[in-house]
């Protein structure tokens, strides 16, 4: 379970906005130097959908920015694996926006 989800499930579904903002940063990433929380492809997806779930359940229908930062590959290198995966991880974040946003 991502730490903090329990409290946004509770807190987000009675939130009353007009925006919500989500900085989906990828240095939780495995792949990244920096991050320490060691999160898989996977893990970080699962954090993506959550947040664009509960969004999309509130009633106030806002409108949800999204914002990247971290995502410093453990290897520099453009053809490395890391550096691939922290990428991907990136284009994820929007990729499954443009998904979930799409089903609305």
């Amino acid at each position: 379970q991502l730490c903090g989800a329990p409290t946004a499930k509770r807190r987000l579904p009675s939130a009353d906005c007009s925006q919500v903002f989500f900085q989906g940063g990828v240095d939780p990433h495995q792949a990244d130097r920096i991050g320490r929380l060691e999160l898989s492809t996977a893990g970080l997806k699962k954090r993506n959908a959550l947040v664009y779930r509960l969004v999309s359940g509130l009633q106030s229908a806002p409108r949800l920015v999204v914002t990247l930062g971290g995502g410093y590959p453990r290897n520099l290198e453009p053809s490395s694996p890391p550096f691939h995966q922290v990428v991907q991880s990136h284009m994820d974040v929007y990729r499954q926006c443009a998904a979930a946003h799409a089903r609305l």
